[in-house]
């Protein structure tokens, strides 16, 4: 852990973590007043959820608004072509477009946006500031 975590453990009561931090059992139980975690990202496989019961925050939606439901995606042909990189049952792809001629396929490239970017630490901020001013999150994990 950082000397900065250290010395500051009994003062932190919120962590922002991207896709590639950690947050183990070990950080949190060395940040006893520790009370939300923000992730800038989709994944909560990174953070020991059951460690102790500290609220966790996503920020799917914001990758997720644009996905095509299953209804809008057979007519894809009537599209000229479309680059689609975020799936509403991930990480099933529908297959009915595995070999359509004018659609691409991406791992969620799409969130490398600044536009996305921003709508991501958009939420973050805005549940921080839910949490700390004892309102409704916008999107808890609990």
């Amino acid at each position: 852990m950082s000397s900065f975590l250290k010395e500051n453990s009994n003062s932190i009561r919120a962590l922002v973590r991207g896709a590639s931090a950690r947050v183990d059992a070990v950080t949190i139980d060395m940040l006893p007043k520790l009370e939300i975690v923000a992730n800038y990202s989709v994944g909560l496989d990174k953070i020991d959820l059951v460690r102790r019961r500290v609220l966790t925050l996503p920020t799917p939606q914001v990758l997720s608004k644009c996905s095509g439901t299953s209804k809008e995606l057979s007519n894809t042909c009537r599209l000229g072509g479309a680059g689609l990189d975020v799936f509403e049952d991930e990480p099933h792809v529908p297959e009915q477009l595995f070999g359509l001629d004018n659609v691409v396929l991406l791992p969620h490239v799409g969130s490398a946006t600044w536009e996305t970017s921003k709508d991501m630490a958009d939420l973050v901020i805005a549940n921080l500031e839910a949490h700390f001013l004892n309102k409704p999150l916008l999107n808890p994990v609990f």
